[in-house]
């Protein structure tokens, strides 16, 4: 089976839709999502979303650099490519 390349543009808009994410605290690795609609009726800037256990932690960009994240904050902060990620929690209610 041949290999088969992606070009990632700098100048493209469209993320890929899965990637790597990197924790800042502890250095785990967890594959990262597109979040689904209603995530993004909840967090609208974000970009990926990590599930950590059963609960999905929705991923927007952080405008910092890793070593400009604040001591205690590493666990909601995850690393893709070069670019550092802040975490908010979501979830729905389900009553059925």
């Amino acid at each position: 089976m041949p290999a088969v390349y992606e070009q990632l543009s700098l100048f493209s808009l469209v993320l890929p839709d899965e990637a790597t994410a990197i924790c800042l605290m502890g250095h785990t690795e967890s594959m990262a999502r597109k979040p689904d609609a209603w995530m993004l009726g909840l967090v609208p800037d974000g970009e990926y979303v990590v599930d950590v256990g059963e609960h999905p932690l929705v991923l927007r960009p952080a405008g910092l650099r890793e070593e400009e994240v604040e001591p205690g904050h590493h666990y909601h902060h995850y690393l893709i490519g070069s670019r550092v990620y802040a975490g908010i929690f979501v979830g729905r209610y389900d009553d059925g």
